[in-house]
């Protein structure tokens, strides 16, 4: 059990600098911005609860009740603590700080939810850029979209959809 907890303790470490990664290595490097067209949101509504990145998370932890699993991830990078909740069908993570509890992260690993355009997990990368438009970046393995400080991320496998990420980039 101790090596269990010990794996897992490693593993959210590396989750944590890997975030922390992202928030330095990414965001409007080349000046171009959101090639979206402004076409996305960074949101998902859940049973009538708006779930919204770079928001307060009160009023929406409050609404969408206990979690099935909630654990504390310590402070990452000196943003502020950070914060998992573990529901049905999606994950929630949240950054507490001197300004309150803001969503910073919501991961889709299923088909019961879909983004506001109606993707969801199982969709094909074409059905992503139909309803999103021209990405940001695109390879094998996700396609990106950028604005601002928000990032919308799909994971790849094979052309099908395996995982929506939208994440919050937080620079010092």
């Amino acid at each position: 059990m101790k090596k269990l907890t010990k794996i897992l303790a490693i593993v959210l470490a590396l989750l944590c600098a890997m975030t922390f990664m992202i928030s330095c290595t990414s965001g409007d490097k080349d000046g171009e911005g959101d090639k979206s067209g402004g076409k996305v949101d960074f949101y998902i509504t859940y049973k009538g609860t708006k779930i919204e990145l770079d928001k307060d998370a009160k009023p929406v932890l409050s609404a969408l009740g206990e979690a099935n699993d909630t654990a504390s991830l310590g402070d990452c990078g000196g943003f502020g603590l950070q914060t998992r909740y573990t529901y049905d069908n999606f994950v929630i993570y949240t950054v507490k700080n001197d300004n309150g509890e803001t969503i910073d992260q919501i991961t889709l690993s299923n088909d019961i939810v879909e983004t506001s355009k109606g993707i969801c997990v199982g969709d094909s990368a074409d059905d992503v850029i139909k309803a999103y438009g021209e990405p940001n970046a695109k390879n094998d393995t996700k396609i990106e979209y950028e604005s601002g400080s928000l990032v919308l991320k799909f994971g790849l496998d094979g052309d099908s959809v395996k995982s929506i990420n939208f994440i919050r980039i937080t620079a010092k």
